[in-house]
């Protein structure tokens, strides 16, 4: 990923992360636990499963506009190099929690 933002390359370096997030939102359930946070009424009331869900599931729908050129919507998506490090440093962050994982 790394050498993608240094080739100014950073379409590709935000597809990278948003692959690499296959394997947390696989090894968390995520898609799962996302809709069971999104049913509740008050964002308050959800857990802390269910709030790292919320951020995974985004972070993946937000970078899935990259490999994605969907007429009239994420064909008109712009990356910029801050955009694809701050995709690989949430995707890097959530790989990293699967660690601590039992």
């Amino acid at each position: 990923m790394s050498t993608a933002i240094q080739g100014q390359r950073y379409e590709h370096a935000v597809t990278l992360a948003r692959q690499a997030l296959d394997a947390v939102r696989d090894a968390c359930d995520t898609m799962n636990v996302n809709a069971r946070a999104l049913s509740k009424t008050k964002k308050d009331d959800r857990d802390q499963e269910e709030r790292w869900a919320v951020l995974t599931q985004s972070a993946y729908h937000l970078f899935s506009g990259a490999p994605h050129d969907d007429a009239g919507n994420t064909e008109n998506f712009n990356w910029t190099r801050a955009d694809a490090v701050a995709a690989v440093a949430t995707a890097a962050g959530l790989l990293a929690r699967l660690e601590d994982r039992p």
